[in-house]
């Protein structure tokens, strides 16, 4: 099974990073040069993303993102291979991703998977169902949120094609809303593979929070709220990004106005601030 990790050529780092993880664990993988939203012409974003995506929720790293991932698919869909291991660079693998490789085709045949993602992330958690296969255990998540690290089988990449023909969002929501009218059969590996990904402030798609609430998470070390909480939640011309914490605190601040709640008003307008710095 061919493993392709998804980089862009300024992330130099991240590729140095994962190509040691990957050697060390003697496993194979091909660079795919990762499509710079930044770099596509007016034209080209025009046609590749519906009129609300480019207007009020995307910005370029999410274009590009859901670009070089479509573009995999494509290639993927003209070969002969019965699956492709698609990975970001912004992952840790440990030990045991060369023994669940070469387990991928038994996973398979009990329970012809569309994607099985080897990640869990927010959203993952909360699954439907679990199933014994060998010794993992597979889980049909209700909503998942991340194309981090992922397989997919050659009718699997067929159904993502079709759900993803322009690109309007995310594109792990869109697969996360398609998965809850099971129009994909997504399955995510409880076994720990995954042991991290990149922080939000080295993310390309994500709104960095410098704010009160990010630095609270941080200390506790619920990195994954605040992942959540500073994914772009909506963006105004392609530049101008809002994250869901943002969002959040301009609804808390029109409820505060409209309650006359001055003080109160006055400390969401701070910690606004703080986020915008």
């Amino acid at each position: 099974m061919r493993m392709v990790v998804i980089n862009l050529d300024k992330s130099k780092d991240r590729l140095k990073k994962i190509t040691k993880n990957l050697n060390d664990l003697n496993v194979e993988f091909e660079r795919f040069d990762a499509i710079c939203g930044k770099s596509l012409y007016k034209v080209d974003i025009k046609e590749v993303t519906t009129f609300i995506g480019r207007t009020f929720l995307c910005n370029y790293g999410i274009i590009g993102c859901a670009l070089s991932h479509i573009k995999i698919w494509n290639e993927f869909k003209k070969s002969k291979e019965d699956f492709i291991f698609i990975s970001e660079d912004d992952v840790f693998y440990n030990e045991n991703l060369p023994i669940l490789l070469k387990d991928v085709d038994k996973m398979h045949k009990q329970n012809d998977f569309d994607v099985l993602s080897l990640n869990c992330s927010i959203g993952i958690k909360t699954s439907l169902k679990h199933v014994k296969v060998e010794n993992y255990e597979l889980c049909q998540p209700f909503f998942p949120l991340t194309m981090a690290s992922y397989i997919v089988s050659r009718k699997g990449v067929e159904k993502l094609l079709k759900m993803v023909k322009k690109i309007s969002y995310h594109v792990d929501f869109v697969i996360a809303f398609k998965n809850l009218s099971s129009q994909i059969k997504y399955y995510n590996v409880s076994n720990p593979v995954v042991l991290n990904v990149i922080k939000c402030s080295e993310s390309n798609v994500s709104v960095v929070n410098n704010c009160i609430l990010s630095s609270i998470l941080k200390l506790f070390r619920l990195q994954k709220i605040d992942w959540f909480m500073s994914s772009t939640t909506f963006t105004l011309f392609l530049k101008h990004s809002f994250s869901f914490y943002a969002c959040i605190l301009i609804i808390l601040m029109i409820i505060l106005l409209v309650r006359r709640k001055t003080f109160m008003v006055l400390i969401a307008m701070l910690e606004f601030t703080l986020l915008l710095n």
